[in-house]
């Protein structure tokens, strides 16, 4: 018996889901910038640029959200 209140699958509504490096993302069209304060405050962006090896998880979806999840060690 089905109430109403389960949420419907997301899965078909993902159009591509992957890991990226961080340094890539502005590489893209459109690309995606971060902000500089934030990304210092982090401890990503240094006088050298980003660290070449800081990876994200980056998920598209069909209605044009983009969700990039950062995790910092």
């Amino acid at each position: 018996m089905a109430t109403g209140s389960e949420r419907p699958s997301t899965i078909p509504d993902i159009l591509d889901k992957g890991h990226r490096e961080l340094r890539d993302l502005g590489n893209d069209q459109p690309g995606i910038s971060l902000p500089k304060d934030s990304m210092r405050k982090l401890g990503l962006l240094d006088e050298d640029g980003v660290e070449t090896e800081q990876e994200v998880l980056l998920v598209t979806y069909r209605d044009g959200r983009v969700v990039i999840d950062l995790q910092t060690e």
